[in-house]
């Protein structure tokens, strides 16, 4: 049996019409980036691919908030609540989440539930689709809204649903999108039609390398590339790429970058590291001793779990901390993982004052900030723990910034100073690849499965162990680098 296969340039009108109906996804898609739109219909097996746990954890977020915004609104003989609402014409596909109906009047009120905790741009080209998938089966509504988290809530007790959420009537700028929508909705249906989109390297979406258009179309790009370059403009990352200067190592000399991305392009180019002992040594001259290489784990989850907590607040669940009491003396472990029984915050930051004395020694972090802010915010949830906390922050000296300030810069960082790329060049002997937890946020989803009885129980011990060695990790990967930093470094 022969097969007859269309090339893009043969393809008639009935291929686009059997791509159809686009649902508000593929619309939201197409006006965020229009040849991944095309490619996620027509090769739809190799550009919708199953979720990540990542991806999927977000997800299951965005569903649990939905399931929540159910209660928001109250059934009764004055009104009517319908949840999931499809709209299917032959074009069109669209699933609102909640229509109202004022059963007296007939007043009818399209809503939108987000996890977001403000209404933004695409919200509003979201609601502005359905009324027009509504419009095609002869289904109008007089208002529209959207239903948010409220980002200034504070759990105290139960949610509390009326004010959890915060509502938005948007209806004034649902309808002056729609003229536009309408436009945009034909223009997306006539782009399916057409052959495939030819996507120029300098025409890059904001994803840079994530971008699945630019990684099907450009499979070969090489392993160190101009988009690399740490913070480099768009309008200069496009020039280089319109000169076909895709390699790093093809920067011309006389190219205009900031003095930090010169530096980081000679390193490349030459594969030589630069290395600044002095400011290293001058950096590391300023710590004392006992010295305290500490890192956090937290949750940062859209419904709060815990009294005292915001929506999407980051709370800290777990710590790790080695301690160097003196220059040639063996370093100590400590450690803190909340079980989840207790209040993870309060349990936190009591095991952390008890672990840290107030009577001196450097604190070493990566990426102060972080910790920094989760301590800033634990003193106000727990005053009695403020002095304490506060002194830490007092103390905090950040590795990365030797990094970060290119006080040592070596071609396999890449323009990266993250622990993760830095410590296989300086301590290979280490690795977070043989962890069965090897980065931050898989962490957080398994404590969060581990607390909310998502993992059985016979398995409750391993996931806690697993959980440690990540942290344990972090906090060893800091004691080597600062020992190499310090008393290996030639």
């Amino acid at each position: 049996m022969s097969q007859t296969i269309i090339s893009c340039s043969q393809k008639p009108a009935w291929v686009a019409r059997c791509l159809l109906p686009i649902t508000k996804s593929d619309y939201l898609q197409y006006l965020a980036c229009a040849p991944e739109f095309w490619y996620s219909k027509h090769y739809a097996d190799e550009f919708s691919a199953p979720p990540d746990e990542v991806a999927l954890h977000t997800m299951n977020q965005g569903n649990e908030i939905e399931k929540l915004a159910r209660e928001y609104f109250k059934p009764s003989e004055e009104l009517q609540i319908l949840f999931q609402c499809n709209f299917k014409s032959e074009q069109l596909l669209a699933r609102a989440d909640i229509v109202l109906t004022e059963t007296k009047t007939g007043h009818k009120t399209l809503i939108e539930v987000k996890s977001g905790s403000e209404v933004k741009a695409e919200y509003l080209h979201d609601l502005s689709f359905q009324v027009i998938a509504a419009k095609a089966l002869g289904i109008t509504f007089d208002s529209m809204g959207v239903l948010h988290v409220n980002s200034a809530y504070t759990r105290t007790g139960p949610i509390q649903v009326s004010d959890f959420f915060t509502y938005a009537d948007v209806t004034a700028q649902v309808l002056m999108l729609i003229p536009e929508t309408k436009e945009a909705i034909k223009a997306a249906i006539g782009y399916l039609a057409q052959d495939e989109p030819k996507v120029q390297l300098h025409e890059y979406c904001g994803q840079k390398l994530a971008c699945p258009v630019l990684q099907k179309q450009h499979p070969n790009l090489p392993d160190y590339s101009v988009f690399q370059i740490s913070r480099i403009h768009q309008s200069k990352l496009r020039e280089l790429l319109a000169n076909d200067q895709v390699d790093i190592h093809d920067v011309p000399p006389e190219f205009n970058l900031s003095e930090k991305q010169r530096l980081q392009v000679n390193v490349a180019q030459s594969g030589r590291p630069h290395i600044c002992q002095k400011s290293i040594r001058n950096a590391l001259d300023c710590l004392q001793y006992p010295l305290y290489f500490l890192d956090y784990e937290t949750l940062q989850y859209g419904i709060p779990l815990y009294d005292g907590v915001k929506p999407y607040q980051q709370m800290a669940f777990q710590w790790s901390l080695h301690v160097l009491p003196e220059e040639d003396s063996e370093p100590l472990h400590l450690d803190f993982l909340s079980d989840g029984a207790g209040h993870p915050a309060y349990e936190f930051a009591k095991a952390l004052c008890a672990a840290i004395p107030t009577d001196g020694g450097s604190i070493l972090v990566w990426n102060k900030s972080f910790e920094t802010s989760r301590n800033k915010e634990l003193a106000q949830m727990y005053p009695q723990f403020a002095p304490m906390l506060l002194d830490i922050n007092d103390r905090v000296f950040d590795l990365m910034e030797i990094f970060q300030q290119q006080h040592y810069v070596h071609p396999a960082f890449k323009g990266s100073y993250s622990i993760k790329q830095v410590l296989p060049v300086l301590v290979p002997h280490l690795s977070y690849a043989s962890l069965e937890i090897n980065h931050g946020m898989l962490a957080a989803i398994r404590w969060f499965e581990l607390i909310t009885g998502w993992i059985p129980s016979s398995e409750k011990e391993s996931v806690l162990k697993n959980l440690k060695e990540y942290c344990k990790m972090d906090t060893l990967a800091m004691l080597e680098v600062y020992h190499y930093l310090r008393f290996k470094l030639q």
